[in-house]
This record gives structure tokens, C-alpha cells and sequence, in this order.
């Protein structure tokens, strides 16, 4: 066989004995058609020996570099300096770095490896933050799956989104580090890692709003304990912030933070119409999530587990709700919400083994805490002490409405069921407080399971309210109940008491009713009543005095039918009042 090379003296010959005729293979000589996926002149193949034996060598060496290392295709440094300088060639032509969006057109989707973060073990805030501030309004910034290092804060602009390609969820203590996140350095300077300023403190020309931090990991595990660095903090009037599917770990400071800017005309001014979905907070040294006067904002699933401080500080949040949102095992209360500046509604929301109270609440006059179809769970723990006055919900120096239907508390001890103390010493307490109304559910506590401290205005409790006492391994149920049966409501086991001079029982008068009047004629009426039966007690009474009074009695009664009051005095003539009673 000869392989001869047009438009060359041919360098080489295999001459081969016997077999087929030889063949002859022509190769073009000058540009070969593709390397590496890309077109271009390659040079200094001396021989066709040594060019097969180099292109088995860089073959093998390729496809260990394309397992080892980043994608290549289209990165022409990679090409240059790693693939054919091993293959014994150099590239000439175009080559140009990650031109495919550009060349369609694309300006508002920005990888921060084109701005040089690539996740190296040093600081690139520098490289992430020069990809921030060279997107447009509207566009996105985006983190390819690496490990990045900070050592200031990341600031996100008005209108722009940071947005990496996986925010992880809840893991347990010890577990692995992330595979994929913002880590900041132990160096780290700054009050978190990622911030949200609004215009004036961020000199923006356009009003602060919509910034979009999606599908991030951010763990602090590196900070030292006594620089404390807050996930996520925005400050100032910013309208509209999105944070979703978000994991904070090991935070030194609070998880996601919202500050006034106490500079800002008319007044103090602070975060509004925040939005939160699907975000996880892990073990932060202070408080999980910090709402402070941020009003019109919906948080939906989002989870604090093992802060330091509160699970949840909200403070003058009103017309906000919050949605299957938790804090468990938290180092004060799990929810600390004082009620202003409008009405805060907390659906299908859960505490569980917070040290303190489950949720606390104190708050304003007209404004209202409605919780409905909320779970709290072995609060009160006290560090492992138990007791305390600590409850399930406190509602204590309150001047708000508080509101709880479906309302569910448990007892318990710590996981294994048995360590720690059975918690919380209260389901509900409440104390020097103005409204509190439990429609229904079951509450339970240890010592009891509402205790009025005293200094109340109005304390509630529903028909369908179940009330035990006592640790999960011992409940007493109080057999009290007001329940609803065919054609009648029933207090069992306890009394129908009217509580306040001046109140008292109403009944309806009319024909057929259990109360009325009627007027004797000669000392004797008979009253058509279909509802008077057998056992009936009747009352009579005279209410305007007529001829000449006597004693009344029930003479006579006809079941469903009619009864007789008859007077001693057969010219009585006075109007008498009547009741019908019958037995439970």
C-alpha cells in the first residue's frame, strides 16, 4: 500500500509483498477539514508516521482531559494549549470564546465563567460581581454547577436575577459539604454574602424591585463564629424581591434578613412584597428568617431548622401571609410575630422542639393574627429544662386579635420519644391581653392545656375545640364538649354559664314556641302548642294583673296538642306569661 499526498513529493513508502494490488490514498495537503470540532490550519506534522503516532497520543489524552476537565468544545484556549500541542500542531482561524449566544442575539443571559469565575479556591467575587453589573434590567445571571468563593458581598442589582443551576433542601448534621454553591472564605468581609440595597443606597438610577435570587446553595461554614455574616439581607424600600429554591447552611449571622433604611425620605423604610418559595434555612447562629415592616409579602414552604435565635422574627408584616412554613428546633421561640400595620394569616403552618414558645404573638389594636390549620409541636423545650410558662402559642401584652381554627398541639419528648422533657408545660397561654378565639382543633400541654394568666378581655373557646392535659405517654382528654346532634346542640360534661352581669338567655315568643303570653278568661286559658309534650315542665306567670288575681297552675295538656292554665280566682282575667322546659 502507498499513501501519496498531492501536490507533494510523497516523504514516506510502505511497500507491501504480495497480497492485493496497492492502493493509493490522496490527501489533500494544506487546511484539513475540522479539529476539535473547529476549522483551521494545522502545521508541523513532519511525517506520516510521526502524525498517526501523535494522533494516537492526543486521541488517548483527549478523551482523558474531556472526562477530567471542563467541556472544551469551542474554547479555543483549551484547543491550543491542551489538545494539539500534544497532537505536535497549532491552531490558526477563528476560534472565538462562547460566541453562540451572542450570535443569535442573546445579551441577557450571562455566565460568570465568562467574566473569569470558574470556582477556584480563592476569592471571585470580584469575576461574580463583574458578571452582575454587566447584565442588563431583566437579565440573568447565571452560576454553572461549581463551588464558588467569596470574601465580599455579591449585590444584585434592580430587575436582574442571580440564579445558579441547583439549590439543595434539608440535609442532616454532618452531612457533605454541597456540590454546588456560593461558599464564602473565612476572610469574608461584609454583612452577607449576598445583599439587596435599595436606590439610594444602591445609587441606582431606577427604583430598587424584582431582584431574583433562584436556585442557590449558600453555605458559611467556613466563616469564623465571631464574624457574623447573614445569608441573604435587603435593606431599604426594594419592591417585590423573589427568593426561590434556596438553601442557606451554617450561616455566623441570620439566615435571610430585611433591615429599614433609616435614611430614606419621608421616613424609615424597609423591604416590601417580599416573596419566598421553597427556601431552606439550616442551623444560621441567629435568627432564620427576619421580617421587619415588610408588609404585602407571601412566603410559601419555606423552613428554618436549628437557628440559634428565633426560627422566624416578623414585626409589622402586615397583609402578609405565610404558607406551610416551619421552625423547628430553634434556640428562643420558633415564631416571634408582633401584629401591625395590618392583619398577618399563617395557613397550615408548623413548630416543632423550639426552646422557646411555639409562636409568640403580641401586637396592635386592629390588626389580626389569623392561624388556620397550624401544628405546633413539643415546644418549649427550655434546654432541656421543660416548664417555664413555656407554650405551644403565647399570647401575651397583646393588643391584636389573635384567631385560631384547626389549631393542633401536641406534647412530646425529643425524637427517640423518651430524653428531654415532655413539653410544652401549656398548649395556649394567655396573659394581659386583649382577644384570643380557639374555634377548634386540639390543644394539649403538659400542666394544662389553656391557662389563663390573668388580665385578659376576652378568651374564646369553640364548640369544637378539644382541650388535654398531661405528657404524650399519659393524655387526659377533658370530657367537656359542645357538640351538635340531630335537632339540638349538647353541653357534655360541663355548664352553660353566662359570665357577664347583664347577659342572660333569649328565647324566641310565638305560636308554637316554648315561650308566650295568654290572657285568662274567667280564671283559665287554653293554649294551642304542638311543641308541649308528656314530660314538659310548664311555667306560668302573670305578667299584667287582671280582675282579680289568683294562683296558676297547668291543669291539663294534650301531647302536641294544646295545655291548660287554669287560676284559684274564676274572675282572673290577668295576662299571664308561659315556658315550656324539657328535660335533656
Amino acid at each position: 500500500m502507498k499513501i501519496q499526498v498531492t501536490g507533494e513529493q510523497p516523504v514516506d513508502e510502505i511497500q507491501v509483498n504480495g497480497g492485493t494490488p496497492s492502493r493509493v490514498i490522496e490527501v489533500a495537503a494544506g487546511l484539513v477539514s475540522s479539529v476539535n470540532g473547529q476549522t483551521g490550519g494545522v502545521t508541523g506534522l513532519a511525517t506520516i508516521a510521526q502524525a498517526t503516532e501523535a494522533a494516537e497520543t492526543a486521541t488517548d489524552a483527549g478523551i482523558e482531559a474531556h472526562v477530567a476537565d471542563d467541556d472544551p468544545h469551542g474554547d479555543r484556549a483549551y484547543a491550543t494549549t491542551t489538545f494539539l500541542a500534544k497532537a505536535g500542531g497549532t491552531v490558526t482561524g477563528d476560534l472565538a470564546v462562547d460566541d453562540t449566544l451572542d450570535a443569535l442575539g442573546v445579551t441577557d443571559w450571562v455566565n460568570v465563567r465568562r467574566h473569569g469565575a470558574i470556582g477556584a479556591v480563592t476569592d471571585e467575587q470580584p469575576e461574580i460581581q463583574a458578571a452582575i453589573d454587566a447584565t442588563p434590567l431583566g437579565g440573568i445571571v447565571y452560576l454553572e454547577a461549581r463551588i464558588y468563593r467569596t470574601a465580599a458581598p455579591l449585590r444584585v442589582p434592580p430587575a436582574v436575577s442571580l440564579m445558579g443551576s441547583h439549590g439543595s433542601g434539608e440535609v442532616q448534621p454532618g452531612a457533605a459539604d454541597p456540590l454546588t454553591c456560593i461558599k464564602p472564605l473565612a476572610t469574608f468581609e461584609g454583612d452577607a454574602v449576598i445583599e439587596v440595597l435599595d436606590q439610594d443606597l444602591g445609587d441606582y438610577s431606577v427604583a430598587s424591585a424584582h431582584q431574583r435570587i433562584e436556585r442557590l446553595t449558600i453555605d458559611g461554614s467556613d466563616v469564623p463564629p465571631e464574624t457574623e455574616v447573614d445569608g441573604i439581607r435587603m435593606t431599604g424600600q426594594i419592591q417585590g424581591p423573589i427568593i426561590r429554591d434556596v438553601c442557606l447552611r451554617s450561616m455566623t449571622g441570620g439566615g435571610i434578613n430585611t433591615g429599614y433604611n433609616f435614611a430614606a425620605p419621608p421616613g424609615p423604610q424597609a423591604p416590601f412584597c417580599v416573596r419566598m418559595e421553597r427556601v431552606t434555612i439550616m442551623w444560621p447562629a441567629g435568627t432564620g428568617v427576619a421580617l421587619n415592616n415588610s408588609t404585602d409579602s407571601t412566603l410559601i414552604d419555606v423552613y428554618v431548622l436549628g437557628g440559634g435565635s428565633f426560627g422566624w422574627y416578623i414585626a409589622g408584616a402586615g397583609n402578609s401571609t405565610l404558607v406551610a412554613c416551619r421552625a423547628e428546633w430553634c434556640g428562643l421561640d420558633g415564631y416571634r410575630i408582633t401584629v401591625g400595620n395590618g392583619n398577618i394569616r399563617m395557613i397550615g403552618c408548623s413548630t416543632d422542639r423550639n426552646n422557646g414558645h411555639g409562636i409568640a404573638v403580641d401586637g396592635d389594636a386592629g390588626s389580626t393574627l389569623n392561624m388556620v390549620g397550624c401544628t405546633l409541636t413539643r415546644d418549649g423545650r427550655n434546654y432541656g429544662g421543660g416548664g417555664g410558662d413555656k407554650a405551644g402559642l403565647n399570647i401575651e401584652d397583646a393588643n391584636c386579635h389573635v384567631i385560631a381554627d384547626g389549631l393542633l398541639i401536641h406534647t412530646g419528648a425529643d425524637d427517640d420519644g423518651v430524653t428531654g422533657p415532655q413539653t410544652p408545660q401549656y398548649g395556649v397561654r394567655m396573659d394581659t391581653s386583649a382577644y384570643l378565639s380557639l374555634a377548634s382543633g386540639m390543644v394539649g400541654g403538659v400542666t394544662a392545656a389553656i391557662q389563663d394568666a390573668g388580665g385578659n378581655t376576652t378568651l374564646l373557646r369553640g364548640a369544637s375545640l378539644k382541650e388535654a392535659a398531661g405528657p404524650s405517654t399519659a393524655v387526659v382528654l377533658d370530657p367537656a364538649a359542645f357538640t351538635r346532634t340531630t335537632g339540638a346542640y349538647s353541653a357534655i360534661s360541663t355548664d352553660v354559664r353566662i359570665a357577664t352581669v347583664g347577659k342572660g338567655l333569649k328565647v324566641a315568643e310565638g305560636t308554637n314556641g316554648k315561650l308566650n303570653r295568654a290572657t285568662l278568661v274567667a280564671g283559665t286559658v287554653t293554649v294551642a302548642n304542638t311543641s308541649v309534650t308528656a314530660t314538659s315542665e310548664i311555667f306560668a306567670f302573670c305578667q299584667t294583673p287582671g280582675g282579680t288575681p289568683g294562683f296558676l297552675r297547668v291543669s291539663a295538656r294534650t301531647p302536641g296538642t294544646s295545655f291548660t292554665i287554669l287560676s284559684s280566682s274564676n274572675t282572673d282575667t290577668s295576662v299571664v306569661a308561659w315556658h315550656i322546659v324539657d328535660p335533656a
